[in-house]
């Protein structure tokens, strides 16, 4: 989604202590065309910033209950979203992957191999999300399933064997459920989100796709960086 959240007082859950080394923090989900048009602003974003921030991916779950293929009138909303976002920020789409048979949009099994990847090694979160994006809307690659995922999860250098392990196991499962519900308990209804945490505050940097010029002039601003 562009742009339709609210964030409960403050977003206190995002931060529970106070935080010494300010920390950017990303709300998103893989399978949100506007995160994807996004990860070219948010990869200035962290370039620029990983000296003075911590960073951390949190996902939030879409369609997670359905289990049902996409239907005709769903792909045809699907077209026209992802046009919107392909003109506004200029990120490659294969809209093939939408004829695939049995396709069904759910990212709960895309957002467990975020939390898996973050389980065996937090810096590759990101990139685990970046990969999953790419295969999915650039190269026409079902990450709904375990080989698209074991594939991307190879592709930034996670054991497969590890990572597969992992994935199928409750205690991923739980951890991805907890990171929707922490989302959830925000009040944090579309995606993408970018907060700053710094000491016990929570400050919105944006809550919709924004260009990275915006994105520095409040991050410089409430950094108190020139």
């Amino acid at each position: 989604m562009k742009k339709g959240i609210f964030l409960l007082f403050f977003l206190g859950f995002f931060v529970v202590f106070s935080q010494q080394t300010p920390k950017i923090i990303y709300i998103a989900d893989p399978l949100c065309s506007w995160c994807y048009g996004f990860q070219v602003e948010i990869d200035k974003v962290i370039e620029k910033y990983k000296a003075d921030c911590a960073f951390e991916i949190v996902v939030g779950g879409m369609g997670i209950e359905n289990q049902k293929p996409l239907n005709q009138e769903f792909i045809e909303s699907l077209q026209d979203h992802w046009d919107e976002v392909k003109e506004e920020s200029g990120q490659q789409f294969d809209f093939n992957i939408l004829k695939t048979k049995g396709l069904i949009y759910n990212s709960e099994p895309l957002c467990r191999a975020i939390v898996t990847a973050k389980s065996m090694d937090s810096s590759k979160a990101i990139y685990m999300h970046k990969a999953l994006q790419k295969a999915f809307y650039a190269k026409n690659q079902n990450v709904t399933q375990i080989q698209a995922l074991i594939k991307c999860a190879q592709e930034i250098g996670l054991d497969t064997a590890e990572f597969s392990r992992r994935f199928d196991s409750e205690e991923l499962k739980k951890k991805t459920q907890e990171e929707f519900d922490r989302v959830e308990r925000n009040g944090v209804t579309g995606f993408p989100v970018l907060l700053l945490a710094v000491g016990q505050k929570t400050i919105i940097i944006t809550d919709g796709y924004t260009k990275f010029a915006k994105l520095d002039k409040k991050l410089k601003k409430e950094l108190n960086k020139k």
